[in-house]
């Protein structure tokens, strides 16, 4: 990625995308800052700068003499050898009961469990756009078989989403950190950064009918990450990228003077866009997926044992 030399901003967006698509995996040591100075051709404390930002909004950590890493997410209490030892106990109070079947009865509680986890959840997914949010939670549940709520950031702008009293933790992506980070600050709640990637087969199939594609966002340094991602996945349709700053209008036009573009949209591009436009078959949304190096991040969070593959 090309940066402008000496914006900060740009070194630390540039980084929050690595760490959000999962590029950079929680642990791993960011390039040392004399590494930063030679690749992005700055200064040492701009270097410096744009990873302190990024460690006031959580995304990494520093450790004396040693650098900066990407935060990891604090490991699940709940091991495999714990539930075995409750489910010991739980089994001997049951057995107490001898009009109790066992196996209906944790058949029972597991429907019971999956019911109240529907109507009480204690995770919230929160992202730029309904779909996207939807997305994420519904990856949860195919996982885990866990309710996940999903909540769109865009919504009440001014007062943030509506949190449900039973929510204890806020799941989000590296690219909207920063402001959840501030929102479970506020209402006391845990966050949980989940690493995503480009889904290719959201508009795979689209991209085989076409010989141009243009990425449609809002911001440069975004749109410049995407759009090589999005490059990453075909060699034979030309990529694009276009920043709009009145999505309704400036895709529109776009549409009207491109008949045979295909218009991929960004997540936070889409949740803006009219149903028209979405509806409109040129139209793709670049729709993200938690990497498979995640899980192990979601299954720490929701307290669930994790087995690899």
């Amino acid at each position: 990625m090309e940066l402008a030399k000496g914006k900060l901003a740009d070194i630390a967006e540039h980084c929050i995308y690595e760490i959000a698509t999962g590029k950079w995996p929680p642990g791993m040591k960011l390039p040392s800052v004399r590494a930063g100075e030679k690749s992005w051709g700055v200064n040492r404390l701009t270097v410096l700068g744009a990873y302190r930002e990024l460690e006031k909004i959580g995304l990494v950590v520093s450790k004396d003499r040693s650098g900066f890493y990407v935060a990891e997410n604090e490991a699940s209490e709940s091991t495999e050898a714990n539930l075995v030892a409750l489910y010991s106990r739980i089994k001997k109070l049951i057995g107490k009961h001898s009009d109790f079947n066992l196996a209906y009865t944790f058949r029972f509680f597991n429907a019971l469990a999956i019911s109240e986890s529907k109507t009480h959840p204690t995770h919230a997914f929160l992202e730029c756009s309904d779909q996207q949010a939807g997305d994420h939670a519904n990856e949860i549940y195919q996982m885990f078989k866990v309710y996940v709520q999903p909540l769109c950031l865009e919504e009440n702008l001014h007062e943030g989403p509506n949190i449900p009293d039973s929510i204890t933790t806020l799941m989000t992506t590296g690219f909207h950190i920063k402001e959840v980070m501030e929102l479970g600050k506020k209402l006391k709640l845990e966050v949980t950064n989940v690493p995503i990637e480009v889904d290719p087969g959201a508009f795979s199939k689209a991209l085989e009918s076409t010989k141009t594609a243009v990425v449609i966002e809002l911001e440069g340094n975004m749109s410049s990450n995407i759009t090589q991602d999005v490059k990453n996945l075909t060699e034979n349709v030309s990529i694009e990228q276009k920043l709009v700053k009145d999505v309704e209008t400036d895709v529109s036009k776009l549409l009207d003077e491109e008949k045979n573009q295909l218009l991929l949209l960004s997540p936070r591009v889409w949740g803006r866009a009219s149903s028209e436009i979405k509806k409109d078959k040129r139209v793709k949304l670049i729709r993200f997926r938690i990497s498979d190096s995640s899980w192990k991040t979601v299954s720490n969070s929701l307290r669930i044992p994790f087995r690899a593959g």
